[in-house]
């Protein structure tokens, strides 16, 4: 399976490198055409009985196109094909694929024409080098393609899709299937991009493996390969699998960090010991006893239960922006052991500078799982901007932090401060209510303790498990309306598939 994540610049670079090793481009944009044609047929089994409109644009994407609505024509295909740009003012191997189109007496429609009224649209008008708003004519034909009912196959990304950030420009087609091609472009991956992809087929377009090896891209798509488990074994006990306190559940937000504790638990940690206010504690044992409580001291802040042995402390979930919440994570920062930051702890790094050097400065790894809201906080921007190039948000709060920041969302970047990053294709719409976060939380702590592995793979896993988790129960529960606790719930069977033997991988 294709893991590896690139930049558009990195694709063009792994282009041209497969070129200098000897595959002329014009057959790169054949095979492109002909892996389009097949993930069609396979979809669409009675492919020749299917009316098919191609949409071209200018360039190597419109080229493709011109190779694709040839190839379906050669297969009985009904097919018309609109060009958004001159085919005239093509240059290079596009020219030449629109040439090999009109001279099998295929016709050239202009932007004007309606895409509407097919069977089948196949989106090829704008590639990887989109890095502006759509303009006319694309955002028309655009625009009328999502209005009409037709489904719509993209190539190498949906049009208006940026291919490095995931941000629709203005106006992006919403595909049912897209294929992709030389690499995998990480925008299809975040943000707007796995609603406008669809389902996602990868075509590596014969371009050999020394090729691609030659290259290392900092990104990955986690994958149930990337982040498997050894089985435990068979003399274990819970002392090797470590201890997590969780920092918080102010009176009224309790709940927050004993979910956090039950996740911590379920993630596999061997105990977990819950810092609360005194007045809570007896509630959070009541309602999960496999938990520990201990109380915050008023005067002395984090209790000796929580610091006095080696372990992970997540500090956040529920604890407020009190004067006291902001003394225990002080306390927690100080502390020579992992820790992992979430909710109202981000919240007072963003709000009090002398927290966020004592973050920055830990020589022990630190772990921060924002949402949008929280980066963007922890950036002193808006929550908008880190949502237009959630890549680089994750980024810099790494950088700035010297932590491993899972920004949450849809594809969740676990990014490391040295800049490794990957993305995680987990999870579904229905995770969107409150806990998930808190959720997280426990899980990330859980398997820093129990690995006791770098900061940066511990996170990756405990991402995919936790979206894992929540696909699983979606599967058996329903789209929403399942609770965060039930995800925690379903992470055992998600440690069984991922420390189940793993399977050939496919070869693409």
């Amino acid at each position: 399976m294709e893991d590896r994540l690139y930049t558009a610049e990195e694709v063009r670079r792994l282009d041209r490198a497969a070129m200098d090793a000897g595959i002329p481009g014009l057959v790169l944009m054949e095979r492109a055409g002909e892996g389009v044609v097949d993930a069609i047929a396979g979809r669409w089994p009675r492919t020749g009985a299917l009316r098919v409109v191609v949409l071209a644009g200018g360039g190597n994407n419109g080229g493709d196109g011109y190779v694709v609505a040839r190839r379906l024509r050669e297969r009985g295909c009904r097919v018309d094909l609109i060009a958004a740009s001159d085919p005239d003012g093509l240059r290079g191997d596009a020219a030449q694929a629109a040439r090999r189109w009109r001279e099998g007496g295929g016709e050239v429609l202009p932007a004007t024409a309606s895409p509407a009224g097919y069977d089948l649209v196949v989106d090829a008008l704008l590639g990887t080098g989109l890095d502006r708003e759509v303009r006319s004519p694309y955002r028309g034909l655009i625009e009328a393609v999502n209005a009409d009912p037709a489904p719509v196959v993209a190539v190498d990304v949906p049009s208006g899709l940026n291919a490095d950030t995931g941000q629709a420009l203005g106006a992006a087609v919403r595909a049912e299937l897209t294929v992709t091609f030389v690499g995998l472009k990480r925008g299809l991956f975040t943000g707007e991009g796995p609603g406008t992809a669809g389902e996602l087929r990868f075509e590596g377009l014969g371009i050999p493996e020394a090729v691609r090896a030659a290259r290392h891209p900092p990104g990955r798509r986690l994958s149930a390969d990337t982040v498997r488990l050894a089985p435990r074994p068979g003399n274990a006990h819970k002392g090797d699998f470590g201890r997590v306190g969780v920092i918080g559940g102010a009176a009224g937000t309790t709940g927050a960090a004993v979910m956090a504790g039950w996740s911590a638990l379920r993630g596999g940690a061997g105990w977990v010991v819950c810092c609360l206010p005194g007045e809570v504690c007896p509630q959070a044992t009541a309602v999960r006893p496999e938990l520990m409580a201990a109380a915050w001291d008023p005067d002395a802040g984090l209790p000796a239960s929580v610091t006095a042995r080696p372990g992970v402390l997540a500090v956040g979930p529920g604890m407020g922006r009190s004067a006291q919440a902001r003394t225990l994570l002080e306390q927690a920062l100080e502390q020579p052991v992992p820790v992992v930051v979430d909710a109202d702890g981000l919240n007072l790094l963003a709000d009090h500078p002398h927290l966020a050097e004592a973050a920055a400065g830990r020589e022990a790894p630190t772990v921060l799982t924002p949402h949008p809201g929280e980066a963007a906080r922890l950036l002193g921007t808006e929550p908008g901007r880190v949502q237009a190039d959630r890549f680089e948000a994750a980024r810099r709060i790494a950088e700035r932090y010297a932590a491993v920041c899972c920004l949450k969302g849809a594809g969740t970047i676990v990014q490391a401060p040295e800049g490794r990053y990957a993305v995680s294709t987990t999870g579904n719409p229905g995770m969107a209510m409150a806990g998930q976060g808190d959720v997280l939380t426990g899980v990330v702590a859980a398997r820093l303790a129990a690995e006791r592995s770098e900061p940066f793979q511990a996170a990756c896993r405990a991402v995919w498990a936790h979206g894992r988790a929540a696909d699983r129960v979606a599967r058996e529960r329903g789209p929403f309306g399942y609770t965060a606790t039930e995800c925690a719930d379903a992470l055992p069977g998600v440690w069984a598939e991922l420390t189940a033997p793993a399977r050939p991988a496919a070869n693409n």
